[in-house]
C-alpha cells in the first residue's frame, strides 16, 4: 500500500511513453540509425522495427483518443506554456545536480518525457501520406535516442516491479493489501 501510488505512476508513465512510441512508429521506422558501425546500424534498425511492429505492444496500448485535439481545446495555450515552464524549471534544477552522470541521465529521461509529450499532444499525423511522406511531425536524433532510452528504462522498472510482486506473492505476502 505504501508504494501503490508510485507503482501506478510508473505504469502510467510506461504506457504514456509506449503510446508515444507506437504513435511515432512511422517516423521511427524511417530514422537513419548511425552508430558508427554498419552492422550495428542494421541491427539497431531491425530492433526498432521489431519494437514498433510488435503486435502485443500495440494491443496493450490501443489508441484511446486523439491526444492532439487537447492542444485545440479552450485553455490549451496556457497549459502548453505551463508545461514548457515546468520542463525549463526541472532542467534548471538538473543543472544543480553535482554528479555529472546523474545530471546526464536525468536530462536524457526528461528529454524522453518531453519527446513523448511532443508526439502525443501534437496535432500532426505521424502516418505516411499525411502532409509529407512520413508525416509532418519531425523528431531530432537526440529526441529519438531519449525516447527509446526512456522506454527501455521504464520497461526495466516495470519488470522489476513485476518480479518483486511475484516473489512477494510466492512468499505469501500480498503486495496489494
Amino acid at each position: 500500500r505504501l508504494f501503490k501510488d508510485r507503482v501506478e505512476n510508473l505504469y502510467f508513465t510506461y504506457l504514456f511513453v509506449l503510446r508515444a512510441v507506437i504513435k511515432a512508429a512511422p517516423i521511427l521506422r524511417e530514422v537513419h540509425y548511425d552508430t558508427g558501425s554498419g552492422s550495428d546500424d542494421v541491427h539497431t534498425h531491425q530492433l526498432v522495427h521489431d519494437l514498433v511492429d510488435n503486435a502485443a505492444l500495440r494491443h496493450s496500448c490501443p489508441i484511446p483518443f486523439d491526444e492532439g485535439r487537447l492542444w485545440k481545446a479552450e485553455g490549451s495555450g496556457e497549459l502548453k506554456k505551463e508545461l514548457q515552464a515546468s520542463f525549463q524549471n526541472i532542467t534548471r534544477i538538473m543543472d544543480c545536480v553535482g554528479c555529472e552522470k546523474c545530471k546526464m541521465w536525468g536530462k536524457l529521461q526528461l528529454m524522453g518525457i518531453a519527446t513523448s509529450l511532443k508526439i502525443l499532444f501534437s496535432s500532426e499525423d505521424c502516418t505516411p501520406g499525411s502532409s509529407s511522406d512520413v508525416g509532418s511531425l519531425v523528431l531530432e536524433r537526440n529526441e529519438v535516442i531519449a525516447l527509446v532510452n526512456l522506454l527501455e528504462r521504464l520497461s526495466e522498472s516495470v519488470e522489476v516491479v513485476r518480479s518483486l510482486s511475484l516473489r512477494l506473492t510466492e512468499e505469501g505476502i500480498h503486495p496489494q493489501g
